[in-house]
């Protein structure tokens, strides 16, 4: 479970990192097993601005273990009740 844990957060680390703009920022909060979905994790970031001010609630994103497919919290609810 570890090494899982430590892939995840490498991949949220990659996805803020890729998704950084000259104005705002993700930086990762944490990452645990989903409640909602076996197999994906839900991930937390912070948003700051370029001086580093959280502008928003977290942002929380969710990325399947086995693919590192990364979809939205809404999509992964969406989904579940569509099933």
């Amino acid at each position: 479970m570890k090494h899982i844990h430590e892939s995840i957060q490498t991949i949220a680390i990659e996805y803020a990192e890729k998704n950084k703009i000259e104005y705002y920022s993700l930086e990762f909060i944490s990452a645990k097993p989903s409640t909602f979905i076996e197999g994906f994790w839900d991930v937390g970031f912070a948003i700051k601005d370029s001086e580093g001010n959280e502008l928003d609630g977290p942002q929380l994103l969710a990325i399947y273990e086995n693919t590192s497919e990364i979809k939205s919290i809404e999509d992964l609810i969406k989904e579940k009740l569509g099933d």
